[in-house]
Order: C-alpha cells, then structure tokens, then sequence
C-alpha cells in the first residue's frame, strides 16, 4: 500500500497548471457570432485523468479552467464560502473561499474580451458525475444530450448539443486548492487561457516524477514541482 506525504491530493493522478507570465498570447480568431464551449474548439481535451501528458491548447486550457470555476461556483451557492479544510493545508491558511466568487462569469468576461465584446458566449458541458462539491446541474449545465436553445436576439436561433467533460478529482478545487491561483486576478486568468506556452500538466503516480522544466523567466506553475517530483518518486519506489 502507498503512503502518500506532503501533498494535499488523496488522489493518484493530479493535474497542476503552468502560466505563461510573459504576455505573449496566442493568435485565435471566431468568426462566429456565438462562442459555443466546447464546440467551437474540437481539438479541446474533455476528460483529464491518469494520464501524463501536457494539454498546450487553448480549449483544453478553457474546458479545464471551467471545471474549477463550475464546481467552486456551485458549491458556493450551496454553502456560501465555508469549506471544511485540513488545518494542515498550507493553502487555506493564506486564502479563503471568498477569493473565488463568480469565476465562471470571470471565465466569460476573459472570452468577450479577447475576442469582442460583440460575441456571445454559449457553455454547453456537462459533468461526467455529479457530487455534493461539484456541478450544480440546475443553473450552468444541462444533461448529455439535451439540446441548449442558443440565444437569438441578434437573429440566429440554433440547437448544440451539451458535451460530457470529467475531471479527476486530485486535480479539483477542494484538493488541490492551488490550481485556483489562475484565477488570482484578471491578468492572470487572461496569461493561462490565452498564454502561448501556458498549459494544462496532466500527470499520475503511475509515471513516476514529472519531467517538466519550466522557464522562470516567463512560465510559473500552480505547484512547487519539485516538491512534486520528490513525492512521486518517493512513491514509486514504495
């Protein structure tokens, strides 16, 4: 059996997230009158798990992203900003759950700014499961397949599809709160959707320490990696 130390996860597969501080973001037009997630971008990946691979795309970036700001956003309207933590998570002796208001309403703002404030934006993803901290499925989601009337005062009127995304819950808020770093400010948000070499890590124990390597210069991560690698090496050999 393996013990895990000096991480928050209970999980063994954890994803953590790079930034790309620099301002150098990623040239993405839409034509379209409606920005419609996931379906505008079909290179998004929608399930992040044991895998260990980096997602460098924008719409895995943003699929990935809206996962920590649907369940922080649905379990804050369920229980305001009390959270049960560890008192040995270093993390919520620093913050609070009232940093993290209104994120997926943050996430929409992000889009219309990069891409026109004329656009309208349509999130059509539904949570693989549901659980008491995760997705509120009465107000931003809609089952698989049940069609979404996309909103028409500007003259069009069309159906699309909600499509099923998952996340592994060592990678979500209420266990590795640090991934809600991206959403710190305004400018940072905008640096890890939109950032040329932001990217999602998706990584497991299964693959023992993690080889990433990062440019201090322009790139920072949700996590001290190297304090990850030691463990993960730590349990590979256990």
């Amino acid at each position: 059996m393996k013990t895990r130390k000096g991480f928050v996860s209970n999980s063994s597969s954890s994803s953590f997230l790079v930034v790309d501080k620099s301002g150098n973001h990623v040239d993405i037009e839409i034509t379209d009158k409606v920005i419609k997630v996931p379906h505008s971008f079909p290179d998004a990946t929608l399930e992040f798990g044991r895998g260990c691979e980096d997602h460098r795309d924008f719409g895995s970036r943003l699929v990935f992203a809206l996962a920590l700001a649907y369940s922080m956003d649905a379990y804050q309207r369920k229980n305001g900003t009390k959270f049960d933590y560890l008192p040995s998570d270093e993390y919520w002796k620093k913050h609070s759950l009232s940093e993290y208001k209104h994120l997926v309403d943050r996430i929409r703002d992000a889009l219309l700014e990069k891409f026109g404030r004329d656009k309208e934006v349509v999130f059509a993803l539904a949570p693989y499961f549901y659980d008491e901290m995760g997705p509120d499925p009465l107000q931003y989601w809609k089952n698989p397949g049940e069609r979404l009337r996309l909103p028409n005062k500007r003259g069009y009127d069309e159906d699309v599809d909600a499509i099923e995304y998952s996340v592994d819950h060592g990678s979500m808020w209420f266990e590795m709160p640090e991934n809600l770093e991206i959403f710190r400010d305004e400018k940072t948000l905008s640096d890890f959707l939109f950032g040329r070499d932001s990217f999602v890590a998706e990584r497991s124990d299964d693959y023992g320490a993690i080889d990433a390597e990062l440019d201090p210069k322009k790139q920072w991560a949700t996590i001290d990696i190297s304090k990850l690698n030691r463990r993960m090496a730590t349990e590979a050999d256990e």
